[in-house]
């Protein structure tokens, strides 16, 4: 059985790449290697997002910063992701929440999906 730390390393692992257009030093191997349209296979709480976010995504994008998903509550799973901007899928929030969000996290967009889970997007 996996720890949530090795679980949290693979997630950091698919993340950066999907990112790698932000971080990368060499621009074209970014380029490259980035994922534009992508979904982290396995959820992480608020925290690790958030500290994951902050390397793959540095200074963060427009009105995104990684510190934002600290917002959301401790007990939920995120799915972090890509829609060519930054997008997060998350799982186990109260449904009075959710309304709240999109002005409490600076996002551009926040719709519920057909699998539960509510996508918050920022571009």
């Amino acid at each position: 059985m996996f720890s949530r730390v090795h679980i949290a390393a693979d997630v950091a692992k698919e993340v950066m790449q999907a990112y790698s257009d932000g971080w990368d030093t060499d621009e074209n191997r970014g380029y490259q290697n980035r994922k534009l349209q992508f979904r982290a296979k396995t959820p992480v709480s608020p925290d690790e997002a958030a500290r994951i976010m902050a390397k793959a995504c540095p200074g963060g994008y427009n009105e995104f910063k990684a510190k934002l998903l600290t917002k959301l509550p401790p007990g939920c799973q995120v799915f972090l992701g890509r829609d060519y901007s930054v997008a997060v899928y998350v799982k186990g929030l109260d449904d009075a929440i959710i309304p709240k969000l999109k002005k409490a996290l600076r996002a551009d967009e926040v719709d519920q999906e057909p699998d539960g889970s509510v996508r918050i997007w920022w571009d």
